[in-house]
């Protein structure tokens, strides 16, 4: 499931990528020079917001990190009485 997440996170990044690639093309065929500081700004926030989004869809969700807390408690109890019963 997260890597279905992550790959539509990703193919959503590269096509606003591709957009405003075509854009920037647009400008300077019709005489524009080299695109303009905010198309450079627009493009930094879109990869930084996928990066982000990558991130928040890889990191463990409270339910899954607490359910893992509760099986090392649990096996912490079941080496303490193996330890005991030695």
């Amino acid at each position: 499931m997260v890597k279905k997440k992550i790959q539509m996170i990703w193919q959503a990044g590269l096509e606003d990528f591709a957009a405003r690639r075509e854009r920037a093309a647009a400008l300077r065929a019709g005489g524009s020079p080299e695109p303009s500081r905010r198309m450079q700004a627009l493009d930094r926030h879109t990869e930084e917001h996928v990066r982000r989004a990558v991130a928040d869809a890889t990191a463990p969700l409270k339910h899954e990190v607490d359910a893992l807390r509760q099986q090392v408690d649990g096996l912490r109890e079941q080496v303490a009485r193996l330890k005991k019963a030695k």
